[in-house]
């Protein structure tokens, strides 16, 4: 009889505090509680422009471009030099007209760039400043 008990208790003591969690995201729509979902993605786009979070990496990719270097390493390169220094980021790629790439990182409403490729550790240099300047736990 006991055991009949015990372990439905269990299984109720499991579940709960994930199953509340998930009604509370699916009400309010906050991720912050959402079970095993969260991505830094996702809360980049739902957390306001007040708390910054990361920096966006905007890559604007000319569609009639001659530059050899595919877009995946030119986010890998990026990528690693952010991470060398332990700052959270995330990349937005757009197709527009003509010739040019371009990268521009944006810090709440600051923006710096358009760099080219070659002269993206500029750009990271002051994204990082900014940043350090406006989430002050860092």
């Amino acid at each position: 009889m006991r055991l009949n008990l015990l372990l439905p208790a269990i299984i109720v003591a499991v579940a709960l505090p994930g199953s509340v969690a998930y009604m509370y995201y699916r009400s309010t729509g906050d991720p912050t509680l959402r079970p095993l979902g969260i991505t830094r993605e996702e809360l980049a786009a739902t957390i306001s422009d007040e708390h910054v979070l990361d920096i966006t990496v905007q890559i604007d990719w000319g569609r009639e471009t001659d530059f050899v270097t595919p877009k995946e390493e030119v986010e890998r390169v990026l990528s690693r030099a952010l991470r060398a220094v332990d700052v959270d980021h995330h990349f937005r790629f757009s197709d527009v007209a003509g010739t040019e790439v371009t990268i521009t990182y944006v810090v709440g409403y600051n923006q710096f760039g358009p760099y080219r490729p070659s002269q993206a550790a500029d750009g990271i240099r002051a994204a990082i400043s900014a940043l350090r300047m406006e989430t002050p736990n860092r």
